[in-house]
């Protein structure tokens, strides 16, 4: 066994446990400009038939199945 050497930790100081924070993270800067102005507009779909077009009946089985078809080939 090697018996340690009170003279080597003389230059030391025992702390008790310390918690420390560090925090690694790359530093951010805020920028604001003016930019153009564009109009925005709301719209909105009444979904009572199904957000079918006009010329679509949704009650027509035919109608329907030519419209998907025709939508999915887009």
């Amino acid at each position: 066994d090697i018996m340690p050497n009170p003279e080597l930790a003389d230059p030391f100081v025992e702390r008790n446990p310390v918690d420390t924070g560090i925090q690694c993270s790359v530093s951010m800067s805020e920028h604001e400009a003016n930019t153009e102005r564009f109009e925005m507009e709301t719209r909105g779909v009444n979904h009572v038939e199904g957000g079918w077009p006009k010329d679509v009946n949704p009650l027509e089985l035919e109608q329907t199945i030519r419209f998907r078809k025709k939508v999915e080939k887009d």
